[in-house]
């Protein structure tokens, strides 16, 4: 009976360790993975900016190439870099100069830096309940184990 009991509670324990710790592990890394996706994004973003300033501090016609649509290029000039459009979220876009989209940039980049702190801590926090139930687990299977 006792031995049932045991085999019973290992089960249980092994159960809970696959279905909600791992999904849940799961689930903050791929929002991990979004967030380190959004950084990169960012900082690339708020590179351009700065180029976008140093083209327009020395009065000189910045030169690209435009994706028209369909991965189809075309060469464009643009005379005026003084208001940049970013998209802000939810598909809105929001007209900057280029320092307000610097500070726009910076704040965002700190809340997601924020966010992706919080992510690790949770994700470690997880990983640690994941390995105490383990060892918990292991312990039950060594003690039912006759000698």
């Amino acid at each position: 009976m006792k031995e049932r009991n045991v085999l019973f509670e290992i089960e249980k324990y092994e159960t809970y360790i696959n279905e909600v710790l791992k999904s849940d592990l799961n689930k903050i890394c791929s929002q991990l993975d979004e967030v380190n996706t959004d950084i990169a994004e960012y900082q690339s973003l708020q590179k351009t900016i700065n180029l976008l300033q140093e083209f327009k501090d020395k009065n000189q016609v910045y030169k690209t190439m435009m994706d028209i649509g369909c991965n189809f290029f075309m060469e464009t000039r643009v005379n005026d870099l003084s208001h940049i459009l970013l998209d802000i979220g939810q598909g809105c876009y929001l007209e900057f100069t280029l320092v307000e989209a610097l500070k726009f940039l910076e704040n965002k980049l700190k809340f997601l830096t924020n966010r992706q702190d919080s992510l690790h801590e949770k994700s470690a926090k997880i990983k640690a309940h994941i390995k105490l139930m383990l060892l918990y687990v292991n312990q039950l299977n060594d003690s039912h184990k006759p000698t």
